[in-house]
């Protein structure tokens, strides 16, 4: 029966992996633009700290993605005898290969650890439908104080209360399922921890004395706090950490009810069919969104992709000019503005030198400063209009970046 039972939670794990592998399809090349902010970011900051260098996004929130990185670089690289070419040169020469790797290591760990997590949780409880419960936790997410702009822009002044409210609201709309299971656990700490002993102090105490209780109330105003911290600057990816708790908060929830004998007080049978329901309706919620990302990545994928062929196939003999940044979007989808624009944000043009020996001269265009480089180099657009390329140049932009600018990059040619 054991044997069944730990068969039961290798299927949420296998599940977790088949969807990344599942999702990672339909994401493309790590060079699209839309998927190299932030792992070219990344790849560009874990190569500085393999070389034990000090690397130029301290403030970005991986610093253990970074290190974990380095150390899967060093790792491959060490393991693969056929790579002559030094750790620097072997990633810059093919960072999708090593991106691919460090995917992978993350992927693995991550089913590792659910199926740990899911196996603690039934040797802890002795019950499987609580331990498939917390290991619906990943399944249940949905992957600055001083001024109100984002990242320290804007007025100084706390809080900007016309927009925070309607943050807070739109950012319950935005992930309805994980606000129910936050009010539904909100209600079940005021319903056992405050009201179901009337004024009998004892017995409140007694409830609140219960760790998995305290556990529960710890991690229900955790997600409050940062729902009120994100509010401000609302995007759904910072409530990421928090939100994947959502499946702990659940099981925290029925394993005091199972501790209490609350389950005695009516059919055992109804409970287990009330749990199944909350599974089949999360893994059906998920699978729709999931095939809805999938749709929409793959058309995103399918056009950038042909966009970029046709770049390099019509116009073989045009010079080139990328898209480094563009606030938006990011880079141009092309594999030389991916590295560039991980090479220029995170260590100012480190390793320019080596890109150009690599790849050639690449030519870019920042949108931030309105700026021409080739790699992290400036360059004066009218020296290669002069030079004669004038009526031979291709701007592969985003498209909002395009709309937008075209005009003023038009100014600047004519």
């Amino acid at each position: 029966m054991k044997k069944l039972y730990v068969f039961a939670l290798l299927i949420l794990s296998a599940i977790l992996l088949f969807t990344a592998a599942f999702l990672h399809n339909a994401h493309g090349p790590y060079w699209l633009s839309y998927n190299s902010d932030p792992e070219y970011l990344y790849l560009i900051s874990s190569l500085t700290l393999a070389e034990s260098k000090q690397t130029g996004s301290p403030g970005h929130p991986g610093s253990t993605l970074q290190i974990l990185g380095a150390a899967t670089l060093k790792i491959s690289h060490a393991l693969d005898f056929s790579e002559k070419d030094s750790l620097e040169f072997a990633v810059l020469k093919n960072p999708e290969f090593y991106l691919t790797i460090i995917n992978t290591v993350l992927v693995t760990l991550n089913t590792l650890l659910l199926f740990i997590i899911g196996l603690t949780a039934f040797i802890l409880s002795k019950n499987i439908w609580l331990s498939l419960l917390l290991q619906l936790s990943p399944f249940l997410s949905n992957n600055i104080i001083t001024h109100t702009g984002f990242y320290g822009n804007g007025v100084p002044e706390i809080l900007y209360l016309p927009n925070y409210f309607n943050n807070i609201i739109n950012l319950c709309l935005l992930n309805p399922l994980l606000f129910l299971v936050w009010f539904f656990s909100a209600g079940f700490i005021l319903r056992f921890g405050c009201f179901s002993a009337g004024v009998d102090k004892a017995a409140r105490k007694v409830v609140w004395q219960d760790t998995s209780f305290r556990t529960l109330s710890a991690v229900a105003t955790a997600q409050m706090f940062a729902v009120l911290i994100v509010a401000k600057h609302p995007a759904g990816w910072y409530l990421a950490p928090v939100f994947s708790l959502s499946g702990f908060m659940l099981f925290l929830t029925f394993l005091y009810l199972q501790k209490i004998n609350y389950f005695n007080n009516f059919n055992l049978k109804k409970g287990v069919f009330f749990i199944v329901i909350i599974l089949l309706f999360t893994c059906a919620w998920r699978i729709v969104e999931i095939r809805n990302l999938f749709m929409q990545k793959s058309q995103i994928k399918q056009e950038s992709l042909a966009v970029y062929q046709k770049v390099e196939s019509d116009y073989k003999d045009y010079l080139k000019i990328y898209c480094l940044f563009d606030p938006s979007y990011g880079p141009s989808s092309s594999p030389v503005s991916a590295l560039a624009f991980g090479d220029f944000f995170v260590n100012e043009g480190r390793y320019s030198e080596h890109l150009r020996k690599i790849y050639g001269n690449s030519y870019f265009y920042n949108a931030l400063d309105k700026t021409f480089y080739v790699w992290a180099e400036e360059f004066s657009i009218e020296k290669i209009i002069l030079r004669g390329n004038g009526n031979r140049i291709v701007f592969h932009l985003p498209s909002l970046l395009e709309n937008e600018n075209a005009s003023k990059i038009d100014e600047l040619i004519l």
